[in-house]
């Protein structure tokens, strides 16, 4: 399947409309004690530029087509507002990718002979290039791309192998059709990398510090068009924080008062997106400034933190440089994706 950019912009009639803007106390360097609080900043959420108050809940309802409505992740979100996803828990329905144009006009998108597809990037080319990960009968994971409805199986070489299977994924792909994701190791940590999609070349990342911290595994998540990458690592104590920045480069990023950070998009004007688990074990939605150093909570109106499919609170994955986002969120029984609006 060839994508094009729709002429307009359909937004969804069923729309959700509330605030759930929520100020966060944040550290560009990972903050392990609270004995460092003093040297946060405090975000007035005011003084930010980018605000969110009305939500749309779109979830697959196409007939014509296996759909799972209790289970719906949208996860990247071009400049054209073309959306990538998919629906399916994996467990008791399979994962299948697709591609929407708001409001209702799902495509289905998943690579040939899979069992499972989950579609995670998408860029804003005439023709878009989608990227994501596939499952194959026994199980393995290998990252995707399509370009002008050509799907290619992405292996990373240095792939590892975990109790007889491998981990590939790729999860943004910037307008260069330069690609990021992760490979697992033989001892199941995880390595960040980028992959042309052109040239199909591999260029690893390294990271093995952040601040202070000793990093045992991490993910490149996305990638805009000046090469800046986002993603997240753990620690050698286990916890998880943000990150962005270069080859080089990489700043981490963690806020006081939850338990993880995870950066999971970012657009051409540094606005990254991801998620953090609060002190209740939440997730809450992030929108993050690079250039400022701040960020703020946004989270579907509809949410709750009650976990459906193991899905607490609101993620947001996907964000464009309209500063629309993308996501997903728990309402306490189902799994729905959404589309945020700026104000």
């Amino acid at each position: 399947m060839r994508l094009k950019h729709p002429s307009v912009y359909l937004k969804g009639t069923t729309g959700m409309v509330g605030a759930s803007a929520l100020a966060l106390v944040i550290s560009a360097g990972f903050v392990g004690t609270a004995a460092a609080e003093n040297s946060l900043k405090k975000m007035d959420p005011a003084s930010s530029s980018i605000s969110y108050s009305t939500f749309y809940t779109l979830d697959d309802t196409n007939e014509t087509t296996p759909v799972d409505g209790n289970f719906n992740q949208l996860l990247g979100i071009n400049s054209g507002n073309v959306i990538v996803g998919y629906d399916g828990d994996g467990t008791q329905k399979p994962n299948k990718g697709y591609v929407l144009v708001p409001s209702n006009h799902y495509s289905g998108e998943n690579f040939p002979h899979s069992t499972q597809t989950q579609v995670i990037g998408i860029n804003s080319a005439l023709f878009p290039t989608t990227v994501g990960f596939w499952i194959d009968t026994n199980g393995n994971n290998f990252g995707f791309t399509n370009k002008d409805g050509v799907f290619v199986k992405v292996e990373d070489p240095h792939s590892g192998s975990v109790q007889g299977l491998t981990t590939n994924q790729l999860l943004g792909v910037n307008n260069h059709d330069i690609a990021v994701g992760f490979y697992l190791d033989s001892k199941g940590n995880a390595h960040g990398y980028t992959y042309n999609v052109d040239s199909k070349k591999f260029t690893g990342l390294s990271l093995t510090t952040l601040g202070s911290n000793s990093i045992t595994s991490f993910m490149a998540t996305g990638i805009n068009d000046d090469g800046i990458i986002v993603g997240s690592a753990t620690t050698s104590t286990g916890v998880t924080i943000g990150f962005f920045g270069t080859e080089g480069d990489f700043q981490p990023v963690a806020f006081q008062k939850t338990t993880a950070t995870m950066l999971l998009g970012i657009n051409n004007k540094g606005i990254a997106v991801g998620t953090v688990t609060n002190s209740s074990g939440v997730s809450e939605g992030l929108v993050f400034s690079i250039a400022n150093d701040q960020g703020i909570a946004v989270n579907d109106p509809l949410n709750k933190p009650t976990a459906a499919f193991g899905v607490t609170g609101t993620t947001i994955n996907g964000i464009n440089d309209n500063n629309d986002i993308v996501g997903f969120y728990s309402d306490g029984l189902k799994v729905h994706g959404f589309l945020g609006v700026p104000n």
